[in-house]
């Protein structure tokens, strides 16, 4: 129920101002807004700005859990704000990127999230990392043209790669590039929807 879980965060935001608790409260409001975009978010292509202030909201709390074992950068070309994209794509990347890259790292890593309109007339966004990289059976998969094993991965990527394709085409979607511990970066190309 929505509802009762935003009215519950609510109040628990609520005491922890009057608690005078404003890292607490600040976290449960950055999570509310990232579960009511998530779970009341009905566009199937929203504005890319809509997007980014989600990924902002998941960020902001995945900072309050890594303090500076991980920074976040993100570089999007202002010109491509009011286009549309797919939702939820951007989000599950820099998950994986966190999770399955630079959580393990000891000295912490780095994301960088960019975004632009390439001469081509397509937009591609790269989230790009330091960490420990990709498993060569999946470099394998994305770099082949053949079906993709639904069995294959467990990774928000497949889910991603897939639902671009179905929308625009073989042409769109993911890829992979991976040189573990120094750079590993996912290009989404999407096309230009306004």
């Amino acid at each position: 129920n929505p509802h009762f879980l935003f009215n519950a965060l609510n109040s628990i935001a609520r005491m922890a101002f009057l608690e005078n608790a404003p890292k607490a409260e600040k976290l449960i409001y950055e999570l509310s807004d990232y579960l009511k975009y998530t779970i009341k978010n009905k566009e199937d292509l929203p504005a890319i700005k809509l997007e980014l202030d989600n990924l902002q909201h998941y960020i902001a709390i995945q900072r309050t859990r890594f303090g500076d074992r991980i920074s976040f950068s993100i570089n999007i070309d202002p010109l491509i704000l009011e286009f549309k994209i797919p939702s939820m794509i951007l989000q599950p990347i820099v998950e994986n990127a966190v999770v399955h890259g630079v959580e393990m790292l000891e000295d912490g890593g780095k994301i960088i999230v960019a975004g632009k309109k390439a001469k081509d007339s397509n937009i591609y966004f790269s989230i790009m990392d330091n960490g420990v990289g990709f498993p060569e059976h999946i470099l394998r998969l994305f770099r082949s043209n053949n079906e993709i094993n639904h069995n294959a991965l467990g990774l928000g990527l497949l889910n991603t790669h897939m639902r671009i394709q179905r929308m625009f085409g073989p042409e769109y979607g993911i890829t992979i590039t991976s040189e573990p511990y120094v750079s590993n970066c996912v290009t989404i190309k999407l096309p230009l929807v306004s």
